[in-house]
């Protein structure tokens, strides 16, 4: 027996704004444990998937319209039902709103801000396999540009045979873009993948980063292994503190602030040996690294990799 179960948010758009009237704010859209279900013995799917509204445009003083966040949070045990399905398939997504463009362009009229996305999954069953994905809001257009929605995407997925987990977090075109996924499992076999990016606008000099970390996961009949990767980008921001904890690692911040470039350099001798012309440029600041899994059995793949 095959069962599928699905919910869909979409938040409604905001207004235009005629004659100094302000925009339209876009709906937010939340999912929160919307969706279960059963196959008695069979395949279950599970799809939940939340979008954020357009904020509403203005084409006199009055700025932009904020946009709608996007929330995407599911929690299942498929072990509680009286009779396991043999495979659950999960997808959570949840995609911000995107901010319109300003038709009067001054310096007094601001754009709005792309919309947050926030996507969350903690499946348990059998056989797990399990997709989570955020993608940040493209922000809007004006004399004064808003900032790209943030993307957060997280899954958890425990099985006690095979287990497959892929999380996505595309932060949102433009300014300050920035993407953080992160997953855990634990399972007798599987892989867990974790990818991140940050894009902004065409014409600047590091427009785009990501990041990409994953991991298998072999464990024994006695003892079922566990691991957990991440993987961060962004432009323009701070950078993340260092991870020594999780099994993959990769993270990523383009165009880095003049604070942190500062710390490596005061940290690292050999690395500002290495800078030292008047005109140097800093692209990016990052990190990769990779450990054996919690109760791991024979050899382990752990690749990293971050790319601007």
């Amino acid at each position: 027996m095959q069962s599928v179960s699905s919910a869909t948010a979409q938040g409604g758009i905001g207004g235009f704004g005629f004659d100094n009237a302000k925009a339209g704010v876009g709906g937010a859209a939340l999912l929160v444990d919307v969706v279960s279900g059963h196959s008695n013995g069979g395949a279950l799917t599970l799809d939940q998937d939340a979008s954020g509204g357009l904020g509403g445009s203005t084409n006199r003083t009055s700025n932009g319209g904020f946009v709608g966040a996007a929330t995407s949070t599911l929690h299942f045990d498929d072990t509680l039902k009286a009779v396991h399905s043999a495979l659950v398939t999960t997808n959570v997504t949840a995609t911000g709103g995107a901010a319109e463009a300003v038709q009067r362009i001054s310096s007094d009229v601001l754009a709005g801000n792309g919309g947050a996305a926030t996507a969350f999954a903690d499946i348990t069953a059998t056989a797990v396999s399990l997709d989570v994905t955020a993608t940040g809001g493209r922000p809007g257009t004006a004399f004064v540009g808003g900032l790209a929605g943030s993307a957060t995407a997280t899954a958890i997925g425990h099985a006690g045979g095979q287990v497959d987990v892929h999380v996505t977090a595309s932060g949102g075109l433009g300014t300050a873009s920035s993407g953080l996924a992160t997953v855990a499992a634990s399972s007798l076999t599987g892989t867990i993948h974790a990818t991140a990016s940050a894009t902004t606008v065409p014409g600047v000099l590091v427009g785009h980063v990501d990041a990409d970390a994953s991991s298998t996961l072999k464990g024994a009949v006695a003892a079922l292994d566990s691991g957990a990767d991440v993987a961060r980008a962004g432009l323009g921001l701070a950078i993340a503190p260092m991870d020594t904890t999780s099994q993959s690692v990769a993270l990523i911040t383009g165009a880095p602030v003049a604070a942190d470039v500062a710390g490596v350099l005061a940290a690292n001798a050999a690395i500002k040996a290495a800078f030292t012309t008047p005109s140097q440029s800093f692209f990016a600041i990052g990190e990769l690294g990779g450990r054996y899994s919690v109760a791991g059995h024979g050899s382990e793949l752990a690749p990293v990799r971050h790319r601007g």
